[in-house]
C-alpha cells in the first residue's frame, strides 16, 4: 500500500501500480543472467586453486596407500 497514485471513487480507495513493479519478472530474469555471468567470470579464479588442491590431495592419498602396504620381499625368510 502507498505505492503509486491513489484516488477516491465513491468511498473506494484504488491504487495504481507503478510501471517498475510490472517489470518484476524481467528484473528477476536479469538477476539470474547476471548471476550466471558472475559465476562464469569467477570460475577460473576459484576453480584453478580448487582443482590444484584436489589433485594434490588425490596424489598424496595414492602415495599414502602405496606406502602403507608391507613390502613382501622383507618377509621372504620368516617362514
Amino acid at each position: 500500500m502507498g505505492h503509486g497514485k491513489t484516488y477516491f471513487l465513491r468511498g473506494i480507495v484504488t491504487y495504481l501500480v507503478s510501471p517498475f513493479y510490472l517489470k518484476a519478472d524481467m528484473i528477476s530474469m536479469h538477476g539470474v543472467f547476471n548471476t550466471v555471468r558472475r559465476v562464469r567470470e569467477e570460475a577460473l579464479y576459484v576453480g584453478a586453486p580448487l582443482g590444484t588442491g584436489y589433485l594434490i590431495y588425490y596424489l598424496v592419498e595414492r602415495r599414502h596407500e602405496k606406502l602403507k602396504r608391507k613390502n613382501p620381499k622383507d618377509y621372504i625368510h620368516d617362514q
